[in-house]
Protein backbone atom coordinates (compact mmCIF):
# COMPACT_ATOMS: atom_id res chain seq x y z
CA UNK A 1 0.00 0.00 0.00
CA UNK A 2 2.63 2.35 0.80
CA UNK A 3 4.35 1.69 -2.54
CA UNK A 4 1.33 2.42 -4.43
CA UNK A 5 1.45 5.97 -2.70
CA UNK A 6 4.36 6.21 -3.75
CA UNK A 7 4.74 5.51 -6.90
CA UNK A 8 0.99 7.65 -7.52
CA UNK A 9 2.70 10.48 -5.77
CA UNK A 10 5.63 10.45 -7.96
CA UNK A 11 3.23 10.30 -10.64
CA UNK A 12 1.80 13.55 -9.35
CA UNK A 13 4.89 15.27 -9.16
CA UNK A 14 5.54 14.71 -13.00
CA UNK A 15 2.58 15.89 -14.13
CA UNK A 16 3.16 18.70 -12.06
CA UNK A 17 6.61 19.27 -13.59
CA UNK A 18 5.65 18.97 -16.94
CA UNK A 19 2.56 21.53 -16.96
CA UNK A 20 5.02 23.67 -15.41
CA UNK A 21 7.16 22.86 -17.96
CA UNK A 22 4.25 23.62 -20.48
CA UNK A 23 3.30 26.74 -18.57
CA UNK A 24 7.10 27.84 -19.52
CA UNK A 25 7.17 27.08 -22.71
CA UNK A 26 3.90 29.72 -23.65
CA UNK A 27 5.06 32.58 -21.57
CA UNK A 28 8.68 32.25 -23.18
CA UNK A 29 6.88 32.79 -26.54
CA UNK A 30 4.59 34.70 -25.42
CA UNK A 31 1.46 33.41 -26.25
CA UNK A 32 -0.33 33.50 -22.94
CA UNK A 33 0.36 37.24 -22.34
CA UNK A 34 -0.34 38.15 -25.52
CA UNK A 35 -3.52 36.33 -25.46
CA UNK A 36 -4.35 37.91 -22.29
CA UNK A 37 -4.09 41.56 -23.49
CA UNK A 38 -5.76 40.39 -26.59
CA UNK A 39 -8.94 39.57 -24.71
CA UNK A 40 -8.46 43.08 -22.88
CA UNK A 41 -7.99 44.72 -25.82
CA UNK A 42 -10.87 43.04 -27.43
CA UNK A 43 -12.99 43.87 -24.12
CA UNK A 44 -12.03 47.88 -24.69
CA UNK A 45 -12.75 47.76 -28.27
CA UNK A 46 -16.09 46.17 -27.55
CA UNK A 47 -17.25 48.89 -25.32
CA UNK A 48 -16.09 51.70 -27.85
CA UNK A 49 -17.72 50.12 -30.57
CA UNK A 50 -21.08 49.24 -28.24
CA UNK A 51 -20.60 53.44 -27.01
CA UNK A 52 -20.33 54.53 -30.96
CA UNK A 53 -23.52 51.93 -31.94
CA UNK A 54 -25.94 54.37 -29.28
CA UNK A 55 -23.49 57.59 -30.82
CA UNK A 56 -24.67 56.58 -33.86
CA UNK A 57 -27.99 55.84 -33.46
CA UNK A 58 -28.70 59.28 -31.41
CA UNK A 59 -27.35 61.07 -34.15
CA UNK A 60 -29.55 59.28 -36.97
CA UNK A 61 -32.52 60.12 -34.23
CA UNK A 62 -31.40 64.07 -33.89
CA UNK A 63 -30.79 64.33 -38.01
CA UNK A 64 -34.92 62.65 -38.20
CA UNK A 65 -36.08 64.69 -35.36
CA UNK A 66 -34.04 68.20 -37.03
CA UNK A 67 -35.64 66.90 -40.59
CA UNK A 68 -38.98 66.97 -38.58
CA UNK A 69 -38.43 70.29 -37.53
CA UNK A 70 -37.35 72.24 -40.53
CA UNK A 71 -40.37 70.54 -42.46
CA UNK A 72 -42.49 72.21 -39.57
CA UNK A 73 -40.91 75.33 -39.74
CA UNK A 74 -40.67 75.69 -43.72
CA UNK A 75 -44.65 74.85 -42.78
CA UNK A 76 -44.78 77.70 -40.89
CA UNK A 77 -42.41 79.88 -42.94
CA UNK A 78 -45.19 79.62 -46.00
CA UNK A 79 -48.15 80.54 -43.47
CA UNK A 80 -46.30 83.63 -42.74
CA UNK A 81 -45.85 84.33 -46.79
CA UNK A 82 -49.19 83.91 -46.90
CA UNK A 83 -49.76 86.47 -44.19
CA UNK A 84 -47.71 88.94 -45.90
CA UNK A 85 -49.08 88.76 -48.92
CA UNK A 86 -52.48 89.54 -47.54
CA UNK A 87 -51.60 92.71 -46.05
CA UNK A 88 -49.75 93.63 -49.67
CA UNK A 89 -51.76 96.63 -49.07
CA UNK A 90 -50.63 97.74 -45.92
CA UNK A 91 -47.18 97.01 -47.40
CA UNK A 92 -47.45 98.93 -50.19
CA UNK A 93 -49.42 101.98 -48.18
CA UNK A 94 -46.32 102.04 -45.83
CA UNK A 95 -43.46 102.01 -48.71
CA UNK A 96 -45.65 105.12 -50.24
CA UNK A 97 -45.27 106.85 -47.16
CA UNK A 98 -41.45 106.48 -46.82
CA UNK A 99 -41.16 107.33 -50.42
CA UNK A 100 -43.04 110.69 -49.82
CA UNK A 101 -40.57 111.62 -46.57
CA UNK A 102 -37.93 110.60 -48.80
CA UNK A 103 -38.69 112.53 -51.19
CA UNK A 104 -39.35 115.64 -48.87
CA UNK A 105 -35.78 115.25 -46.63
CA UNK A 106 -33.60 113.60 -49.21
CA UNK A 107 -34.93 115.16 -52.67
CA UNK A 108 -35.89 112.00 -54.40
CA UNK A 109 -37.56 108.44 -54.15
CA UNK A 110 -34.37 106.33 -53.94
CA UNK A 111 -35.47 104.20 -51.37
CA UNK A 112 -36.87 100.23 -51.00
CA UNK A 113 -38.74 98.82 -47.58
CA UNK A 114 -39.01 95.10 -47.73
CA UNK A 115 -40.41 92.32 -45.59
CA UNK A 116 -39.62 88.77 -46.64
CA UNK A 117 -39.31 85.20 -44.79
CA UNK A 118 -36.31 83.42 -44.36
CA UNK A 119 -36.16 80.09 -44.67
CA UNK A 120 -32.50 78.86 -43.40
CA UNK A 121 -30.85 75.91 -41.59
CA UNK A 122 -28.60 77.80 -39.98
CA UNK A 123 -29.81 81.34 -39.28
CA UNK A 124 -31.75 81.93 -36.74
CA UNK A 125 -33.83 84.95 -38.55
CA UNK A 126 -37.58 83.92 -40.12
CA UNK A 127 -38.61 87.48 -41.21
CA UNK A 128 -36.06 90.30 -42.55
CA UNK A 129 -37.64 93.70 -42.59
CA UNK A 130 -35.32 96.18 -44.75
CA UNK A 131 -34.84 99.61 -45.34
CA UNK A 132 -32.80 101.27 -47.74
CA UNK A 133 -32.35 104.99 -48.57
CA UNK A 134 -30.38 107.07 -50.87
CA UNK A 135 -26.78 106.85 -50.02
CA UNK A 136 -27.32 104.97 -46.59
CA UNK A 137 -24.48 102.90 -45.05
CA UNK A 138 -22.93 105.94 -43.18
CA UNK A 139 -23.45 107.09 -39.79
CA UNK A 140 -25.40 110.56 -40.57
CA UNK A 141 -27.36 109.03 -43.06
CA UNK A 142 -28.15 105.51 -41.16
CA UNK A 143 -29.79 108.61 -38.70
CA UNK A 144 -32.03 109.84 -41.17
CA UNK A 145 -33.11 106.49 -42.08
CA UNK A 146 -34.12 105.80 -38.31
CA UNK A 147 -36.00 108.99 -38.51
CA UNK A 148 -37.73 108.11 -41.72
CA UNK A 149 -39.18 104.73 -40.64
CA UNK A 150 -40.20 106.27 -37.58
CA UNK A 151 -41.89 108.86 -39.18
CA UNK A 152 -43.50 106.49 -41.51
CA UNK A 153 -44.65 104.02 -38.70
CA UNK A 154 -46.44 107.55 -36.63
CA UNK A 155 -48.11 108.47 -39.81
CA UNK A 156 -49.02 105.65 -42.36
CA UNK A 157 -52.85 105.51 -41.94
CA UNK A 158 -52.46 102.18 -41.28
CA UNK A 159 -49.67 101.56 -38.60
CA UNK A 160 -50.99 105.08 -36.45
CA UNK A 161 -53.77 102.83 -35.50
CA UNK A 162 -51.40 100.86 -33.16
CA UNK A 163 -48.98 103.79 -32.98
CA UNK A 164 -48.89 105.31 -29.20
CA UNK A 165 -48.79 108.45 -30.56
CA UNK A 166 -45.81 108.84 -28.89
CA UNK A 167 -42.01 109.28 -30.33
CA UNK A 168 -38.60 110.30 -28.59
CA UNK A 169 -35.75 110.53 -30.46
CA UNK A 170 -32.26 111.61 -28.39
CA UNK A 171 -29.42 113.14 -30.76
CA UNK A 172 -31.15 111.57 -33.92
CA UNK A 173 -30.40 114.92 -36.01
CA UNK A 174 -26.03 114.57 -36.50
CA UNK A 175 -26.87 115.18 -39.87
CA UNK A 176 -25.72 117.19 -42.24
CA UNK A 177 -27.68 120.88 -41.99
CA UNK A 178 -29.84 120.43 -45.38
CA UNK A 179 -31.32 117.15 -43.90
CA UNK A 180 -32.00 118.72 -40.66
CA UNK A 181 -33.89 122.02 -41.83
CA UNK A 182 -35.35 119.63 -44.45
CA UNK A 183 -36.60 117.46 -41.04
CA UNK A 184 -38.21 119.66 -39.32
CA UNK A 185 -39.69 121.42 -41.82
CA UNK A 186 -41.50 117.81 -42.63
CA UNK A 187 -42.10 117.87 -38.73
CA UNK A 188 -44.43 121.33 -39.68
CA UNK A 189 -46.20 119.90 -41.98
CA UNK A 190 -47.68 117.22 -40.06
CA UNK A 191 -48.40 119.48 -37.15
CA UNK A 192 -50.48 120.95 -39.25
CA UNK A 193 -52.49 117.63 -40.31
CA UNK A 194 -52.20 115.64 -37.47
CA UNK A 195 -53.38 116.88 -33.53
CA UNK A 196 -52.97 113.68 -31.73
CA UNK A 197 -49.29 113.14 -31.65
CA UNK A 198 -46.38 114.11 -29.23
CA UNK A 199 -42.57 114.12 -30.79
CA UNK A 200 -39.56 115.05 -28.29
CA UNK A 201 -36.03 115.05 -29.31
CA UNK A 202 -33.03 116.71 -28.34
CA UNK A 203 -31.03 118.94 -30.77
CA UNK A 204 -27.77 120.88 -30.26
CA UNK A 205 -28.49 124.63 -30.51
CA UNK A 206 -25.10 125.05 -32.86
CA UNK A 207 -27.83 123.65 -35.30
CA UNK A 208 -29.83 125.87 -35.52
CA UNK A 209 -28.56 129.22 -34.32
CA UNK A 210 -27.07 130.76 -37.31
CA UNK A 211 -29.39 133.19 -39.33
CA UNK A 212 -29.65 131.45 -42.46
CA UNK A 213 -30.66 128.46 -41.09
CA UNK A 214 -33.47 130.12 -39.36
CA UNK A 215 -34.73 131.27 -42.38
CA UNK A 216 -35.33 128.32 -43.82
CA UNK A 217 -37.49 126.64 -41.17
CA UNK A 218 -40.95 126.35 -41.17
CA UNK A 219 -41.08 124.97 -37.54
CA UNK A 220 -41.11 127.93 -34.86
CA UNK A 221 -38.02 126.41 -32.42
CA UNK A 222 -38.72 128.57 -29.69
CA UNK A 223 -42.23 127.83 -29.55
CA UNK A 224 -41.98 124.07 -29.06
CA UNK A 225 -38.64 124.34 -26.27
CA UNK A 226 -39.67 122.55 -23.36
CA UNK A 227 -36.07 122.80 -21.41
CA UNK A 228 -33.06 124.05 -22.57
CA UNK A 229 -29.41 122.87 -21.12
CA UNK A 230 -26.17 123.51 -20.85
CA UNK A 231 -22.74 123.51 -18.88
CA UNK A 232 -24.37 124.80 -15.87
CA UNK A 233 -27.76 123.51 -16.08
CA UNK A 234 -26.93 120.26 -16.85
CA UNK A 235 -29.59 117.72 -17.19
CA UNK A 236 -31.01 115.92 -14.50
CA UNK A 237 -28.40 117.79 -12.39
CA UNK A 238 -25.67 115.42 -12.50
CA UNK A 239 -21.93 114.92 -14.35
CA UNK A 240 -22.05 111.92 -16.12
CA UNK A 241 -19.95 110.49 -19.12
CA UNK A 242 -20.73 107.89 -21.88
CA UNK A 243 -18.69 104.55 -21.03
Amino acid sequence: MQNELYEITEQIRGLDEQYGEKLRIIDQKGVLKNLKNSLKIYNQKNQEYSKRIGLFKEYEHAEKEKKTLFLKKTQEILELDNEIDEKKNILNSFLTTVLSIHELIMGNKECSFTIETVNSKTSKQIVKIELRIYDDGSHSVDRTKVFIYDMALLFNQHTRKRHPGLLIHDNIFDVDQDTLVQSLNFLAMQEGKYQDFQYILTLNRDKIEHEEDLNQLNLDIEKHKVATFTKDNKFLRKNYQEK
